[in-house]
């Protein structure tokens, strides 16, 4: 399936967008070019951008490498209703294609403002429960 084909680092990337835009590289071996070819009617070029189709939606894919383009995407998700981390990955989901769940939780954790209204939370002590015996009858 389509989720195997990673973008690992920018110039993955950059051999599809030249494969769909109709220009073959030639340091591309013939197992990585059958890959391309057989995976390219999940992709589409836009003004030099990589998109992936998902039940006619089109998500924009984003590489490994530009972590400050990811951490921005997932910040301006979550700053319109500080949600969680399920909600800001369902709000993920509709635009962009490999954010992990994991980037989503740890940006989420950072954030103050979260933290602020959530607070800490302090676990009291258990106190012993006292119970009176009650006299046996004889």
């Amino acid at each position: 399936m389509v989720s195997n084909f990673k973008f690992n680092d920018c110039n993955k990337k950059r051999k599809v967008i030249k494969y769909l835009e109709g220009n073959s590289e030639c340091n591309m071996d013939r197992h990585e070019k059958f890959r391309l070819k057989k995976k390219s009617v999940y992709f589409f070029v836009k003004n030099g951008e990589l998109f992936f189709l998902k039940d006619n939606s089109k998500l924009k894919i984003l590489c490994y490498d530009k972590l400050n383009l990811k951490r921005e995407c997932i910040l301006s998700l979550h700053k319109i209703g500080h949600c969680g981390v399920k909600k800001t990955k369902q709000l993920n989901d509709n635009l962009f294609y490999n954010i992990k769940e994991n980037d989503i939780a740890t940006l989420i954790a950072e954030c103050p403002q979260c933290q602020k209204s959530y607070g800490f939370t302090t676990v009291t002590k258990i106190r012993p429960i006292v119970t009176i015996h009650i006299r046996e009858r004889y």
